[in-house]
């Protein structure tokens, strides 16, 4: 056999080349996925990538009033703990906070609870939309994937008529 480059992507290697983040991040998506938890894991894998946290950020140098600068600081702590569930883990912090995020229905709300949880509600709207448009591309790779699936094993004698209903009505959720 002679020796060049040419090479076969693995299942796992083409889902992480269909998704807009890195190869580890991918390979944590794709065990997501592997578990049945690849929409968490995909929102897990965009809290991991934001560049600031959501929470504000307390600085003496602009907060020079202490009793202004102490409740920032009182805020964030006690927020980011309500959030944590004595878990110890910000990345899982991060995931309730978007939970959170997303039970609150109108601008407003949204709004108000970033003000009272020590949020910086431009950074949560992008940390909400980042994890959107990666579980949305998730949910398009799978279902590409299934179609291809699903073509191939039309073709076998094997795949009866309910297996088929039973195939659409799971694709079409």
């Amino acid at each position: 056999s002679s020796h060049d480059d040419t090479g076969y992507l693995t299942p796992t290697g083409k889902l992480v080349g269909a998704l807009p983040v890195g190869i580890a991040l991918g390979r944590l998506i794709a065990y997501g996925v592997q578990l049945g938890v690849g929409n968490d894991a995909a929102k897990l894998a965009i809290a991991l990538t934001q560049p600031k946290s959501p929470f504000r950020i307390a600085s003496p140098i602009v907060h020079t009033d202490p009793t202004v600068y102490n409740d920032i600081v009182k805020t964030i702590f006690l927020s980011s703990h309500e959030f944590d569930n004595g878990q110890y883990s910000e990345p899982l912090m991060l995931l309730n906070l978007l939970y959170e995020w997303r039970q609150l229905r109108t601008e407003r709300e949204r709004e108000r609870w970033a003000y009272h949880a020590g949020v910086v509600y431009a950074r949560m709207r992008y940390f909400d939309s980042a994890s959107s448009h990666l579980c949305s591309k998730l949910q398009q790779f799978i279902h590409k994937s299934f179609l291809n699936l699903f073509l191939i094993l039309k073709h076998l004698k094997f795949f009866e008529h309910h297996y088929r209903k039973q195939f659409y009505q799971f694709v079409s959720c």
